[in-house]
């Protein structure tokens, strides 16, 4: 007997991997005011790889209000980018839980407040966690995006030449662009490089899993920093610190690979 056929509708339904991020996200839509409760997300590969940019958000946050900061567990995006769908269910419902006193949630990780923002979309045919999730999924900002709307101003202005790299889940996923690079244009001499918005290869596990590929795609962004002749690429994903870092030795030196925290 020929087996039915399996449908993408079907295929997304039962293991609903990467796909079901690609949607449009939610914004939040919560005042900033001086009573509004703030909580930090602690990424895994923020607090495990770049703690010290960790402790200049918590900085940023604190000189506005109060941050709240919750052990929260993992966003789930390693889970649900490799189909293991129910773990990533119990992470989200966990951090439901947890950040449900708070009024914003702000995370330093694009790839954090990306899958964090998409939340509700899969808890659409749970009656006991659809509302939950749609109220969790309204709170969450990137750091870029809450420091503007919250009119922060960075602590100090550099003499120093700035360039941005622009994570995949930051712009493409999130539509945060202008942001970041109005917060760097205050904190030194900002310049655009080309290409910003490509990809430098990291890709979550991309460049473990193909570092060949990951390598040549990397190479051309090295290019386009020095190009800049930046003596600071910044970014606001942890993954993809890693991949810039790695250029910047290639570089032999011409530029460094920091944080936004870190910057502004």
């Amino acid at each position: 007997m020929a087996p039915r056929k399996f449908t993408r509708e079907d295929y997304l339904a039962s293991f609903a991997g990467p796909a079901a991020l690609n949607g449009a996200v939610m914004s939040a839509n919560v005042p900033i005011l001086k009573d509004t409760r703030i909580a930090y997300f602690r990424g895994c590969g923020m607090q495990m790889i770049f703690p010290e940019a960790v402790s200049e958000t918590i900085k940023i946050l604190n000189t506005l209000t109060k941050v709240h900061l919750v052990d929260n567990v993992c966003c789930g995006l390693p889970h649900i980018s490799h189909g293991l769908r129910g773990d990533f269910l119990k992470l989200a419902k966990r951090n439901i839980s947890l950040l449900q006193e708070v009024d914003v949630v702000v995370s330093d990780c694009a790839s954090c407040s990306g899958t964090l923002k998409h939340t509700a979309a899969f808890f659409t045919d749970d009656p006991e966690w659809k509302v939950k999730a749609e109220v969790f999924t309204k709170k969450i900002m990137g750091l870029s995006e809450f420091l503007l709307k919250a009119g922060y101003k960075p602590r100090q202005r550099m003499g120093t030449k700035l360039t941005f790299h622009e994570p995949c889940h930051l712009g493409r996923g999130q539509g945060i662009k202008k942001e970041p690079r109005e917060l760097l244009s205050g904190a030194g001499d900002f310049v655009e490089m080309s290409g910003a918005d490509v990809c430098c290869g990291g890709a979550g596990s991309f460049h473990i899993d193909y570092p060949d590929i990951a390598n040549t795609i990397l190479e051309k962004k090295r290019l386009n920093i020095e190009k800049t002749t930046a003596q600071i690429v910044v970014s606001e994903c942890p993954v993809c610190l890693v991949q810039l870092s790695k250029a910047a030795q290639r570089s032999g030196g011409k530029f460094q690979a920091m944080h936004i925290s870190q910057v502004i």
